[in-house]
């Protein structure tokens, strides 16, 4: 990209946005110079598309705290994955305070040492609205478990994370479902072809989520721990489906948006009761 094509950006960071636009185009973004928007509060140095995901660039010498807290109020005010990056000039203006109040804000950080571009921190999604409880607050059973997923959505990659959790739930309640069933406390009985039988073991071992689910709902003489479980199966069920085939749709990543964080408390409860 031509530097010509900047024109907000003073002449000794031209460069630098530069780089940052060859950065961000390498690395799979959709990339526009200075692009204004009715909405935006001031004219980003770049702004970078890639599926559900924007970033919102920002090249200067130094930290501009009044500027960059712009961009974040901005960014937390979406309902898409929005996210901010500052990239800096030189390594010597990335100093405690700067450092901090990237990791505070959950913004991304580049520095250029006029040679080229380094990342110090990724960006991180800031119109995701989730609070995890603490981890060290989790009974250490289920600590153990979601330890990885709770990295992850802190890291911004909530929708391995949220997956992860899923699949955490539905092998224990598999296993949970097999064990009852060889104990004889839990019996199951399907209709196939006019002929009833009870599910065994290996039955279970074959189902997907969706068919876990509805084996929990036909559990004779339920307990509460047994209907908690379905009824946590039953909520997440869809949700997996979408994150496993459909999550490139615009209205699959809003729904998934909206649940990520009572799922993942719901995930937690869940856990809680099958590892008891």
């Amino acid at each position: 990209m031509a530097i010509d094509d900047f024109k907000t950006v003073p002449d000794e960071l031209l460069h630098v946005a530069a780089e940052a636009e060859e950065h961000y185009a390498q690395e799979g973004y959709d990339v526009s110079i200075e692009a204004r928007d009715i909405g935006f509060p001031v004219t980003p140095t770049l702004v970078c598309r890639a599926g559900h995901e924007t970033v919102i660039v920002e090249v200067s010498s130094s930290l501009d705290t009044r500027r960059c807290d712009r961009w974040i109020r901005f960014c937390r005010s979406m309902t898409t994955d929005t996210r901010f990056c500052l990239v800096i000039r030189t390594r010597e203006a990335v100093d405690h305070l700067t450092m901090q109040y990237a990791i505070d804000n959950r913004v991304g950080l580049c520095v250029h040492n006029d040679e080229r571009l380094m990342e110090v921190r990724p960006a991180l999604d800031l119109a995701l609205h989730i609070a995890l409880p603490d981890l060290q607050d989790l009974k250490p059973a289920v600590r153990k478990l979601l330890a990885p997923t709770f990295r992850k959505i802190n890291a911004g990659d909530w929708r391995d994370g949220l997956s992860d959790a899923y699949l955490e739930v539905e092998e224990l309640a598999r296993e949970y479902l097999k064990t009852h069933i060889t104990s004889g406390r839990v019996v199951i009985n399907v209709t196939i072809k006019k002929v009833t039988r009870q599910l065994t073991p290996d039955d279970i071992e074959a189902m997907t989520l969706g068919q876990l689910k509805d084996a929990f709902a036909k559990i004779q003489n339920q307990t509460a721990k047994d209907a908690r479980i379905a009824s946590t199966l039953a909520l997440i069920n869809k949700t997996r489906v979408g994150l496993a085939h459909r999550r490139r749709r615009n209205a699959v990543e809003a729904e998934l948006r909206l649940q990520v964080g009572q799922h993942m408390y719901a995930v937690i409860n869940c856990l809680d009761d099958l590892t008891n």
